[in-house]
């Protein structure tokens, strides 16, 4: 499956699900958002394709001062332990959350 055939795939679904989206042609990304109930507010997501799938971060908008981050690493090394698809990650320059999970297209 090509890279444009896949981002037509994304944008056609997030079409017929009314979802807000920006296409980056040149770049070749999707960036959306989506509200969620409780302390979050919203999330924020990217999908990043690639030659044989694609990328989907899910960006929260929180922060992680760098006192806590140890123990934010901890925890989120334990709740990646048992995820069968995807993984919470870190920027430990920002304390920026994310997870991230890869959509194989290979062989479809």
């Amino acid at each position: 499956m090509t890279k444009e055939t896949m981002i037509d795939i994304v944008r056609d679904y997030f079409d017929g699900e009314g979802f807000r989206y920006e296409y980056n042609a040149e770049g070749g990304f999707i960036r959306s958002g989506f509200g969620v109930k409780g302390p979050l507010d919203k999330v924020d997501m990217f999908c990043d394709f690639k030659s044989h799938g694609y990328l989907v971060y899910a960006i929260c908008p929180l922060h992680c001062k760098q006192e806590h981050l140890p123990e934010l690493i901890r925890y989120l090394t334990m709740a990646n332990y048992a995820l069968v698809a995807g993984n919470f990650e870190v920027d430990v320059s920002d304390g920026e959350v994310r997870f991230k999970f890869w959509v194989p297209t290979e062989g479809l």
